[in-house]
């Protein structure tokens, strides 16, 4: 949490499971909203916003946008194979 204060894992149906301290302070409520209830994607271009199109861009660097909200978040997934969980570190 302290080097990752924006981190956020993700399950596979992308709800929110864990949440860095700063990222739940800015979204009041983050664990288990679904990332399209709060996020924006707007980098990589990914055809379809699921936990495969996540893994499958895993290696690109990600650029979220906090929805009703003038924050970006930059940073990269991680795929946690042995959890099947996607964690985002930004």
């Amino acid at each position: 949490d302290t080097v990752f204060p924006f981190h956020m894992v993700f399950n596979r149906d992308l709800a929110v499971i864990q949440a860095g301290s700063t990222i739940q302070r800015i979204v009041p409520g983050i664990l288990e909203k679904r990332m399209p209830d709060f996020l924006i994607l707007t980098r990589p271009p990914v055809l379809e916003v699921s936990f495969e199109g996540l893994r499958d861009a895993s290696k690109h660097l990600f650029v979220l946008e906090i929805r009703d909200r003038k924050i970006t978040l930059r940073g990269q997934m991680l795929v946690l194979d042995e959890t099947r969980t996607v964690a985002f570190l930004g």
